[in-house]
Formats: C-alpha cells, sequence, structure tokens
C-alpha cells in the first residue's frame, strides 16, 4: 500500500501536455468529479483522469482515490 501512495504521490507532480493538471491549490472552484475504471497501471489512470478533465473543460483535478488489485479504478476532484 505504501508503494502506491508513493506511486501515486508521483503521478500527482508528474508534468503533462494536457490542458488539465494535477494541482494542490485552494483557491481552486471544485466543478464536479470524475472517475476511471479498469486501467492497469496508475500512468493509465492519472491519464484517463486528465483526459475526462479536459473533456469537461476543466483546468485542473485531484485525484483522490486510486483501488483495486489488477484493474485499478480512480477518482479525481476537477476544478475549473
Amino acid at each position: 500500500m505504501k508503494k502506491i501512495t508513493i506511486t501515486v504521490a508521483a503521478c500527482l507532480f508528474s508534468v503533462s501536455a494536457l490542458a488539465a493538471q494535477p494541482t494542490q491549490q485552494p483557491n481552486l472552484h471544485p466543478m464536479g468529479s470524475v472517475t476511471v475504471s479498469a486501467m492497469t497501471t496508475l500512468a493509465e489512470a492519472e491519464k484517463g483522469i486528465a483526459e475526462q478533465a479536459k473533456v469537461k473543460s476543466a483546468s485542473h483535478y485531484r485525484i483522490i482515490s486510486v483501488s483495486g488489485k489488477n484493474k485499478l479504478h480512480a477518482s479525481a476532484v476537477i476544478y475549473r
């Protein structure tokens, strides 16, 4: 579990070419949430979250949960 937490933290700080970026900024306004399912890696889950955030015109996202064993499920709050 500790390894997953460290990896998720690393994913949150990675730089992405997509419009929506990971955030820890408290002054953004939440505009909803997005989820992805059946992902095989944390990088794939983060990419799926970023793509969904971009589709919903979010400027930032914050991954709030990742669970699963062979297939990962992730949830994120999106911000404007």
